[in-house]
């Protein structure tokens, strides 16, 4: 019996065709169907600038741990700087498993901005976006 490893997965969907923002605020756009595709995940996302990875993270606890991480870096310090995401749900979270593939992805990819801290490495002026609200970022905003 072969063991599955990874479940299901999607690979560079736009960051435009996943949320709307209106007046700074963001929400999921329904009518594309991210949050019903992503409902459950739980493993690996990658942001990407173009189809350049950036960030790679992990996240396999609470109620739909992939979808609600990616929604948390459209507002976060790292809102400016993607404009694309894949990821990859895991058959089996436990034991550690995800941690050391997010780890593994994060030594041996170089460039990524793991580990890097707006206001200890580049400042509170990195943001292209407005200070107080990043979603207004005009990378990405319809």
């Amino acid at each position: 019996m072969k063991k599955q490893l990874v479940k299901r997965f999607g690979e560079f969907w736009e960051r435009s065709k996943m949320f709307a923002v209106i007046d700074g605020r963001v929400s999921w756009d329904d009518e594309r169907g991210a949050w019903d595709r992503l409902e459950g995940a739980r493993g690996i996302y990658i942001l990407y600038r173009g189809t350049i990875p950036i960030y790679i993270g992990k996240a396999v606890t609470g109620a739909n741990p992939i979808a609600r991480r990616i929604k948390k870096h459209t507002t976060d310090w790292y809102s400016h700087a993607w404009d694309n995401v894949s990821w990859y749900d895991f058959a089996d979270s436990g034991g550690g498993f995800i941690g050391a593939v997010e780890a593994l992805l994060i030594a041996n990819i170089p460039g990524t901005l793991n580990g890097a801290l707006p206001s200890s490495h580049l400042g509170k002026r990195c943001f292209i976006g407005s200070d107080k609200n990043h979603a207004n970022n005009t990378l990405w905003q319809k």
